[in-house]
């Protein structure tokens, strides 16, 4: 071993390699890594069991490289509230444009399972996952997107999460920040 070493700092003192750290480039921010500004209007609303305001909402839209009809959506919100809530919907959905989405319905679900990183709202309390979930937008404006969604969804409580889940009916209104990718 002690062989080892020495040979080690013979090699790096003959090659000068130990001496220089290399230099790394210059870090420029990249567009796709930025994050938009988010106005206070830019938030969620949900109605269940209780009443849920989360903010800081953003509608991603990306498309399908693979069919042109076809639209990445994610309705997130864009860092988790102070208690730790926050909210991702995301699918692919069939539209030719960004204004065809206003003219159709989109549908989420999930299992009865748990699933902390898919589709749903997560509280303190309680995680809320699409059983079946209707969101239709409404509107599209330059940079921002309001819409509403309803339906069935799983009740899974924080403190049990391995329990079966209720179902519950609930409802939502948000205003998302735009961004197109």
């Amino acid at each position: 071993m002690a062989r080892a070493l020495v040979g080690l700092a013979i090699f790096c003192a003959t090659l000068g390699a130990c001496e220089e750290e290399p230099e790394l480039p210059p870090h420029k921010p990249d567009q796709a890594t930025s994050l938009p500004t988010v106005g206070p209007q830019c938030a969620v609303t949900f109605r269940a069991d209780r009443s849920i305001t989360l903010g800081q909402l953003v509608l991603v839209l990306q498309r399908d490289p693979l069919d042109s009809n076809s639209l990445g959506f994610s309705l997130t919100t864009l860092r988790p509230g102070a208690d730790g809530s926050r909210m991702i919907f995301g699918t692919f959905v069939r539209a030719d444009s960004v204004a065809g989405l206003t003219k159709s319905e989109i549908h989420l679900t999930s299992s009865s399972f748990l699933n902390p990183r898919g589709n749903g709202i997560f509280t303190a309390a309680a995680a809320y996952q699409p059983k079946l979930v209707t969101l239709r937008i409404t509107s599209i404006t330059e940079g921002e997107a309001a819409g509403t969604f309803s339906g069935d969804f799983y009740r899974f409580p924080t403190s049990r999460p391995a329990v079966r889940p209720e179902v519950i009916q609930a409802n939502g209104t948000f205003t998302a920040a735009l961004m197109m990718r």
